[in-house]
């Protein structure tokens, strides 16, 4: 089983070479949180053999139920919950607005209040349940 999976692997290395992509560039899918990884199927004995953390770059090769059959951007061929991939095109959206986002939050405002802003040193407004 172990060389039927190596050379697997490298059919499909061989593959993604002749075709001048590498699997980070190949990639389908990505880890969207941390998961577990199986090495031989979802269904085997032991416990996971280790975790994939958020954000690696996969391909999909198979589903089973839950689980997708994976390899990963680092070579690793592995079984996830299917639920904790996301399409890489999504991801990278996320990625970059959460960027975008954390910019505008760091960013200081330039210029004046706006005309709704409270007066410098002004009490915090109270409601009416409150007055």
């Amino acid at each position: 089983m172990i060389w039927e999976t190596s050379v697997s692997r490298t059919l499909l290395w061989a593959m993604l070479a002749g075709w001048g992509l590498s699997v980070a560039s190949g990639c389908t899918h990505v880890v969207a949180q941390t998961t577990p990884y199986y090495r031989y199927g979802p269904m085997q004995p032991e416990p996971p053999q280790g975790d994939l953390p958020e954000g690696t770059r996969v391909i999909v090769l198979s589903k089973e139920g839950s689980y997708s059959r994976v390899l990963a951007s680092n070579g690793l061929t592995a079984y996830v919950l299917s639920s904790s991939l996301m399409p890489a095109a999504q991801w990278d959206r996320l990625q970059e607005a959460t960027k975008r986002h954390g910019k505008a939050l760091r960013s200081e405002p330039k210029g004046p209040p706006g005309p709704l802003a409270p007066p410098p040193g002004a009490p915090p407004p109270q409601l009416e349940s409150q007055r």
